[in-house]
C-alpha cells in the first residue's frame, strides 16, 4: 500500500513528492520512539505498524527517485543509497552498546549471581538508544519539508499541484449542445467510472511491456517470486547468524557479535562493489554470479562450516559480500528491461516483505524443530529456487520474447513524415 501510495503520488503530482518522504520519515520516527515505552502489545504493535509504514514508503521513494533521476544509467546510483541499511546495521550494535544493562563487577575470586530479568529491566537505558534513529528521522524530515514549502515553489514555481479529488467534484460541461439532463452538473456515477477507469490503468501489467498485458503479468508474477524467495533465504542466513553461532558451540556471544559485524560489513562491501561494477558490468551478470557463489556457500556451510569456527567465519564473510548487490541490482534489472511502473515497484517491495516475514518464521520453526543446521538447508532450497526463477526471467528477456518486445516498442514510435520532393523546373 505504501509502495503503491508513493508511486501514485509521484506519477500525479512531482510536487507532492518532498511531502510524502517527510511523512514517511515522521512516521517511521513515532513508530521508533513510541516501541521501547509501550506498555501492552496492541500499542507496541501500532508503533511498529508505523515505523514499517514510514521505511517502506521511504525504500520505494529512493529507487523510484533515482531511477526517474538516472534512467538506464540507474544501476549504481540505485546500489549506492542501497548501501545505507548495511551501513547503519553494521553500527547498531556499537551504538546500543552503552545503555545495556552491566554485569556485576568480580570482587576478588567470588562470582556474583548473573542478574535476574528484574534487574537487568531496571538496569537497562536501552529505550535512550532509540533516540538516535528518531532525531535523524526527524531531522530529514524538516531538510524535506523546507523543500517542499521553500525550495521547490522558488526553483520550480511551474511543478502542478493537482487536487487529488478533483475527480469527485462537479464540473461544468463546456459542450452546450450536450443532452444529458443536468447542462451544468456532471453526473457522480461518470466521475466515479472516469476514476475506477485510471485506477485500472495505473495497474495494468500491460504497461510494463508496451501495452502487452499477458507478456507484463508474466514478469510481474516472476518479479514477485523472486524477490519473495530470495529475501527468504537470505533472511534464513544473517537473522539467525548469531543464534547459530551461539548455539553451535562455535564461538561465544562476543565472538558471535563480531561474526554477525563482519557478515554486514562485507554486505557494505559488495553493495559498493555492485555499485562501482554495475556501470561496466551487467546487471543480469551481476545477479546470476551472485546467487550461483551464496548456493556455493551454503553447502560449504552445512559440510564444512559447522564443524570449524574458521571456515565459518570466512564463508560468512563471502555470504555477506555475494548477498549485498543482489536487491538493489534486481531493482536495476527490471528498470534496464522494462517500464518500471508503480504494479512493479508494489510487485518488488511487497514481494521483499513477504519474504522478510516467511523466512525468519520458517527458519525459526525448523531451527527449533528440526535442528539448527536447517538453517543452511533452508537456505541452498531457497537459493536453488532463486537461481530457476532468475534463469527463466533472463531467458526468455533474452531470447523467447526479443522480438516480440521489439515489434511492441516499433508500433509506439512515431512514424517519420514523408517529405516530398522537390523538382525544380
Amino acid at each position: 500500500m505504501v509502495d503503491f501510495l508513493y508511486k501514485f503520488l509521484y506519477r500525479s503530482a512531482a510536487g507532492l513528492v518532498d511531502m510524502v518522504i517527510a511523512s514517511s520519515l515522521l512516521s517511521a520516527g513515532i513508530g521508533s520512539i513510541g516501541t521501547p515505552w509501550s506498555r501492552s502489545l496492541t500499542l507496541t504493535g501500532f508503533c511498529k505498524l508505523l515505523t514499517g509504514f514510514g521505511h517502506g514508503a521511504t525504500d520505494a521513494a529512493g529507487t523510484v527517485t533515482v531511477i526517474q533521476l538516472w534512467g538506464d544509467n540507474s544501476a549504481p546510483a540505485l546500489h549506492i543509497i542501497h548501501m545505507g541499511y548495511p551501513f547503519i546495521a553494521l553500527f547498531v550494535p556499537f551504538m546500543a552498546q552503552p545503555f545495556l544493562s552491566r554485569r556485576p563487577e568480580v570482587n576478588g575470586t567470588v562470582t556474583p549471581p548473573p542478574l535476574t530479568v528484574e534487574e537487568a529491566w531496571r538496569t537497562s537505558r536501552i529505550e535512550q538508544a532509540y533516540l538516535i534513529p528518531t532525531f535523524v528521522s526527524f531531522a530529514v524530515s524538516v531538510i524535506f519539508l523546507s523543500f517542499h514549502f521553500y525550495f521547490s515553489p522558488k526553483y520550480q514555481p511551474d511543478l502542478m499541484r493537482p487536487d487529488f479529488l478533483g475527480c469527485f467534484k462537479s464540473k461544468k460541461k463546456t459542450d452546450p449542445a450536450a443532452s444529458d439532463p443536468d447542462p451544468e452538473v456532471q453526473p457522480f456515477w461518470r466521475r466515479f467510472l472516469s476514476c475506477w477507469s485510471s485506477f485500472q490503468g495505473l495497474f495494468s501489467p500491460g504497461r510494463c511491456v508496451k501495452g502487452e498485458p499477458v507478456l507484463g503479468s508474466f514478469y510481474v508474477v516472476l518479479l514477485f517470486l523472486f524477490y519473495l524467495v530470495y529475501l527468504s533465504g537470505e533472511v534464513s542466513l544473517f537473522e539467525y547468524l548469531f543464534a547459530y553461532s551461539v548455539e553451535s558451540g562455535l564461538f561465544d556471544k562476543d565472538g558471535a557479535s563480531l561474526v554477525y559485524s563482519c557478515f554486514f560489513l562485507f554486505f557494505l562491501l559488495g553493495r559498493g562493489f555492485g555499485g562501482f561494477g554495475s556501470h561496466w558490468v551487467p546487471v543480469g551478470l551481476l545477479i546470476g554470479v551472485s546467487l550461483f557463489l551464496l548456493q556455493i556457500v551454503g553447502i560449504e556451510y552445512s559440510v564444512w562450516g559447522v564443524n570449524d569456527s574458521t571456515v565459518f567465519w570466512v564463508l560468512t564473510c563471502v555470504a555477506g559480500f555475494c548477498c549485498g548487490p543482489v536487491f538493489p541490482a534486481c531493482s536495476a534489472w527490471a528498470n534496464h528491461y522494462l517500464d518500471l511502473t508503480g504494479v512493479l515497484v508494489v510487485v518488488m517491495f511487497v514481494g521483499a516483505s513477504f519474504g522478510n516475514m516467511i523466512g525468519t518464521y520458517a527458519t525459526g520453526y525448523f531451527f527449533e524443530y528440526a535442528g539448527i543446521d536447517s538453517m543452511f538447508h533452508g537456505h541452498i532450497g531457497y537459493m536453488a529456487i532463486t537461481i530457476a526463477v532468475f534463469f527463466t526471467m533472463q531467458f526468455s528477456m533474452s531470447v523467447l520474447f526479443k522480438d516480440r518486445m521489439q515489434r511492441a516498442g516499433e508500433e509506439d514510435e512515431d512514424e517519420e513524415p514523408e517529405v516530398e520532393a522537390i523538382t525544380k523546373v
